[in-house]
């Protein structure tokens, strides 16, 4: 037990996880804004709002903190596989560089699969949360 002790608390990749949701990913929206259309961009800017209540959320250790995260997880891969169908449909149009844009999308999805992983089979955040990430609850 004293193995799960030394796991617990928000440290090494949780706690920079929690910092990219409450001060990197909105400093880099502020600074960059968003490609892409209107309605994309407003789900942006609401998803930046929803990551700093989940990142401050896991940061402090509330109980429903990994719910939130999973609804959060759901609506970004959402988010992004729009995106890509948006970009296909349109024939790549609306993307001011639409290279970029489909290089971000697989990047910001295989990012998105790699943190699900992450919360799915970390000792740190069953030893701090009581359990690990489950998308499919059961």
């Amino acid at each position: 037990m004293a193995e799960g002790r030394e796991l617990e608390g928000v440290w090494g990749w949780l706690l920079f996880f929690c910092l990219w949701l409450v001060l990197l990913s909105p400093a880099l929206v502020l600074i960059f804004g968003s490609d892409g259309p209107l309605l994309l961009n407003v789900i942006s800017r609401l998803l930046v709002v929803f990551g700093v209540l989940v990142g401050t959320s896991l940061w402090s250790r509330y109980k429903h903190a990994l719910g939130l995260l999973r609804v959060f997880f759901l609506v970004v891969f959402v988010k992004k596989l729009l995106w890509l169908v948006l970009l296909v449909m349109t024939s790549l149009r609306v993307a001011k560089n639409p290279f970029a844009a489909i290089v971000g999308s697989f990047v910001g999805i295989g990012f998105t699969l790699l943190w699900i992983a992450y919360f799915h089979m970390s000792e740190r955040v069953k030893a701090t949360y009581g359990d690990n990430l489950r998308i499919f609850p059961v």
